[in-house]
């Protein structure tokens, strides 16, 4: 019973007396407790005097499990603390009715599902938003542990399956009454409670396996489920209502233990028992824990909610990320009152939502920094007016995460053994290869020699690297060792790929963008970078990054969809027969882009491009009735396609629905009129991109556009956002001249397109177009040699192309065709000579493009000559040749044939200061790579020779950062390399770096003193901007002078 107030302390003393012949044991909860018991005459039941609400729901506990007839009554049950006690020990729903609840309470809405969430108590699943058929309760919603489901949240529903995640303690009453179609329950063993009527009338439900913590099962909970006919019972403690199961099937048979309270129930009721084994308890977490002057509260699934801070604290206070190895996830309610001194507030990265009335208007604070991933923030002025939120922000249960009881009941599979707490821990993510893969995890793979060459054996070696990456468990076709002979965590499944389609599928069912493939032989990725910069004009668009087409990228992006999204564009390539089968089979799109089909990867298919082309259709056979095929009619051989679904015709053909005339490609950007057929309307278009190529592209991101109901003007907007990058279509100025990179693959077709593009291109007197090829495709098959000499023949043609240089045994054939017709021809094997040559040969006014396949590896040949750093761009590069290696706190990470690079600073490592090394088993190290050191404590930074690269965002936000020594070998300062990093005051730019990118030393607001070599000839937008009280000395009359006056008048410039 709890009373706060003393004055009552003597009247609740004799009420206790007077009722102590009816309990074996009363416990005084409050600030008066301790003087409740010392009133009550001696003689009478003892009276426990309890002060903290864990105590309180520790005792409850030990009383529960005491009898098999235990009984609790409460008085007072309405203080939050009390109704929190009970519930948390008995999976009760008193929190919902106490006393103040709705001030503490906010709702917000994630994965079709509205939710409250409660400070001091945890999230409740309220109600559904949108009909489905298939429901996850999820783990967490907006960082908080959800814990139940409401009364009646889904009755009446037309919910076929619900996949319940720990830590969710209670089913509410007649939560999934009357849902007629509910045939697969999947309950987490978190579970305490499934209160009156929770499932009653669910007739098609057939079986049910209630989790070993549930205590109570309410009356009727399951009254009416006539087709249910096995239910798995708990063997510990457990109180079953006398009509839970009434109006069940006439053959019910219950799964119960010897000698458990189940058994006895059945025993007693005559219904039929089988035996099931008996299973450890779970212990219960602490209720709170304390540091720095802070109380948190402990919520379900073990994360921390700061409750009360120590009103002696004064000035800053600081909140850190995790407490005794538990995150810090939420602020509750009045954690900061009107008695507080506190004045600024420090919020951890972990934080993700602040609870309503958090900060006391009547506070003195004034400010509060950090946490800018906050998921929900509750009402209160002093919250809205200190804490940044941003609304349409995807919350974490906006995604769907599967734990491994999930995952066997959707591949109709039987649970492990032997299994501990974490079989209702969702897994971070499925994952079939070891890029795709995350910490924490499930992955998929083979242990016998694979028959798909996509998934992964998992050869000892293998397993320890994928352990050491954090993968929790594995699907295998059998079971799974490490080095050291040890077994791991490993579900057994004979078809650990076919598991994995069919888990990313039902995820991909659960959400409602609208999916569009894109597939061809040639022109995917820049097909699919158009369309999603049209879509996002308009939509919230998901799509995936580069040419991650593999089944394992398309299963990992289908979990990246949340219900916030609204279209999915995603790329899907072939390389054995059925993987783009596998991959329709797990989209099922609304509709798919057909390029083109050609020879690339004919190969793969027994030299038969029919069978090539069946493939790729299998998008056709996956689309739902109204899908729509859109199809490049200019290509040959797509003409007429025995389609299933409606088609729309893109191209330049006359007969097209939409097609493109008028084209005019000039020096950088291709322009166009997009004809409809249907309406004989005309829209001009630009491509800010080179090739003609692309022309197809844009027309076809137009008639998706028109399908998608976005205006034109937005649509005209979308393609004119388009711009090469990375290694494909990338016309870049490095060092002062132009380099046509567009080498991430390559076709025959796509050879003579880039080859037109640096006609295009306009050049300085006396300069000269080059331009370098390697060898196609490696999947070529018996066509290999035909298939290179139409190229020479085709490119000798291209006369305002001065010079041609071939790499590669397959590009000689070209070279042969070329030189028989008088073209100016130099050709090698070996990447040292090709590098050797381009660097002798290139003058600063010559225009060189470069194109090859994905295997010849060309990002490490521009990247020797300028200094870039494409080799990060080419994702088969650095899975294919690289291997990590760890000097001290340091990764490093070794390119085969590029050299190495210094891959990362881990910011938990706290170093303060870095000398690079030179070079890394003998291995030199040439650059420090993408975001290496980015928001690190570094102070002190020594990089030696031959470094010649720092990449993009190298020392992002590296705001420690004081002192950099930079070697005479440096070429090229990427983008962001220094960007917010505040307490840099000097830096001597040394002689021979040519280009400084996008935004190099943004808001460096220390920055007092930047010298520039003559050598630099590119200088990036924003490179300086924000530098306040920056002087930059620079040698009269050089680029970099002329530069700095020209863009950034106020700033001050020294000469040299």
């Amino acid at each position: 019973m709890s009373r706060s107030r003393e004055e009552t302390a003597p009247a609740i003393a004799a009420e206790v007396a007077g009722a102590s012949d009816a309990f074996d044991r009363i416990i005084a909860f409050g600030q008066a407790a301790e003087r409740v018991a010392g009133l009550i005459p001696a003689g009478s039941v003892r009276v426990e005097a309890v002060s903290d609400r864990t105590r309180l729901r520790d005792r409850i506990v030990e009383h529960w499990a005491s009898s098999n007839q235990s009984v609790l009554a409460v008085a007072g049950s309405r203080t939050f603390d009390t109704a929190w006690a009970v519930d948390e020990a008995l999976g009760t729903l008193l929190s919902l009715e106490a006393v103040g609840v709705a001030r503490r309470s906010m709702r917000v809405t994630a994965g079709r599902v509205e939710f409250g969430l409660i400070s001091g108590f945890g999230a409740i699943a309220v109600t559904g938003t949108a009909p489905c058929t298939e429901t996850v309760i999820p783990a967490t919603v907006a960082g908080m542990g959800v814990v139940a489901v409401a009364p009646s949240a889904f009755a009446g529903s037309a919910v076929e399956t619900v996949l319940c995640s720990a830590p969710l303690r209670t089913i509410g009453a007649a939560a999934f009454a009357d849902c007629p179609a509910l045939a697969c329950v999947v309950l987490p063993a978190s579970v305490d409670a499934i209160e009156a009527g929770a499932f009653e009338n669910d007739v098609s439900l057939t079986h049910v396996d209630v989790p070993e913590g549930v205590r109570t099962i309410g009356p009727r909970a399951f009254a009416g489920c006539s087709e249910l006919a096995e239910v798995i019972l708990p063997t510990g403690h457990l109180s079953i209502a006398d009509d839970a199961f009434v109006g069940c099937h006439p053959a019910l048979r219950l799964l119960v233990a010897d000698g458990s309270p189940a058994q006895r129930w059945a025993g007693e009721r005559g219904v039929a028992v089988a035996r099931r084994r008996a299973t450890a308890s779970r212990s219960m977490l602490p209720g709170s824990v304390s540091t720095g002057g802070v109380d948190y509260h402990v919520l379900p699934g073990g994360m921390l909610e700061a409750a009360h801070i120590d009103r002696n604290l004064v000035e800053a206070a600081t909140l850190p990320d995790e407490v005794e190895g538990l995150p810090v996830r939420g602020i509750g309610y009045d954690f900061v009152p009107a008695t507080s001194r506190v004045t600024e507030l420090s919020l951890p990265q972990s934080l993700r939502w602040v609870a309503a009335h958090a900060l006391s208007p009547e506070a003195p604070i004034r400010r509060v920094t950090g946490a800018n991933r906050i998921e929900a923030r509750g009402r209160g002025d002093a919250v809205r007016e200190h804490v940044r939120f941003r609304g349409h922000r995807a919350r974490d249960a906006d995604f769907i995460r599967l734990s491994l009881r999930q995952v066997c009941a959707l591949l109709d599979v039987a649970l492990p053994r032997e299994v501990d707490d974490s079989v209702d821990e969702p897994y971070s993510s499925l994952a079939m290869s070891f890029f795709a893969s995350q910490a924490g995890s499930l992955f998929f793979g083979t242990v016998d020699a694979p028959e798909h060459p996509a998934v992964t054996t998992l050869v000892p070696s293998m397993v320890d690297r994928l352990l050491e990456r954090g993968i929790r468990a594995f699907v295998a076709d059998a079971p799974v060792h490490d080095s050291s002979g040890k077994s791991v965590p490993c579900l057994v499944h004979p078809d650990p790929r076919r598991a994995f389609e069919t888990l990313c599928a039902w995820v991909a069912r659960q959400h409602d963008a609208t999916t569009i493939a894109v597939t061809g032989s040639v022109g995917k990725t820049s097909t699919k970078e158009m369309v999603r910069r049209v879509c996002e004009t308009t939509f919230a668009t998901l799509f995936n990054e580069g040419n991650q087409n593999s089944v394992a990228q398309v299963g990992r992006y289908v979990q990246e969809l949340s219900s916030r999204t609204e279209v999915y564009v995603q790329e899907t390539g072939a390389a054995e027969p059925g993987r783009i089968e596998s991959e329709a089979r797990i989209l099922r799109a609304d509709a798919f882009i057909m390029t083109n089909i050609g020879v690339n990867h004919v190969g793969d298919y027994g030299g038969r491009q029919d069978l090539l082309l069946a493939d790729k259709l299998s998008h056709d056979r996956f689309m739902p009735d109204d899908g729509i095929a859109f199809v490049n009619v200019d290509s040959p051989g797509l003409q007429e396609l025995p389609l299933r679904h409606r088609e729309i015709r893109y191209g330049m053909s006359e007969d097209a629905d939409y097609r493109a005339v008028d084209i005019d490609e000039s020096d950088g950007e291709v322009r166009f009129t997009i004809v409809e057929a249907a309406t004989g309307e005309r829209t001009p278009v630009v491509v800010n991109a080179i090739g003609r190529h692309n022309v197809g592209n844009a027309v076809v991101a137009f008639a998706i556009g028109r399908w998608l109901q976005i205006p034109v003007e937005k649509i005209v907007e979308g393609i004119a956002a388009y711009e090469g990058e990375g290694l494909r279509q990338n016309l870049d100025v490095i060092g002062g001249r132009r380099v046509l990179v567009d080498c991430y693959n390559a076709s025959e077709v796509a050879i003579g397109s880039t080859a037109d593009a640096l006609q295009a291109l306009s050049v300085a007197d006396g300069g000269r177009r080059i331009y370098v090829v390697a060898d196609i495709d490696d999947k070529l098959g018996d066509i290999t040699e035909e298939v290179h000499r139409r190229v020479g023949e085709e490119l000798a043609d291209r006369e305002h192309i001065d010079r041609f240089y071939l790499f590669g045994h397959h590009a000689a054939w070209i070279a042969e065709e070329l030189r028989a017709r008088g073209r100016d021809v130099w050709s090698t094997t070996d990447r040292d000579e090709l590098t050797a040559a381009l660097r002798d040969d290139l003058t600063p006014e010559d225009v060189v493009a470069f194109k090859g396949g994905q295997q010849m590896a060309l990002s490490i040949t521009i990247d020797a000559l300028f200094g870039t750093s494409f080799v990060l761009a080419d994702g088969d590069v650095l899975e294919k040749r690289g291997t990590s290696v760890d000097v001290g706190d340091v990764v490093y990470r070794i390119i085969d044939e590029y050299g190495a690079e210094l891959r990362k600073v881990w910011p938990e490592s706290g170093l303060t200061e870095v000398d690079v090394v030179p070079a890394v088993h003998d291995t030199p190290v040439y650059m420090i790579g993408r975001s290496a050191c980015s928001r690190t404590s570094l102070q002190r930074v020594r990089i030696p020779e031959p470094v010649r690269t720092l990449a993009r965002a190298a020392f992002f936000q590296a705001r420690s950062l004081v002192s950099v020594e930079l070697p005479q070998s440096l070429r090229n300062i990427g983008p962001s390399a220094f960007n917010g990093c505040s307490s840099l005051r000097e830096v001597i730019v040394p002689d021979g770096v040519t280009t400084i990118g996008h935004r190099a030393f943004y808001r460096c607001t220390g920055l007092e003193r930047l010298v520039l070599p003559a050598s630099v000839r590119t200088i990036d937008a924003e490179a300086f901007a924000r530098c306040n009280g920056l002087t930059i000395e620079s040698p009269a009359g050089s680029f970099a002078e002329a530069h700095v006056r020209e863009q950034y008048s106020a700033m001050k410039i020294a000469g040299v």
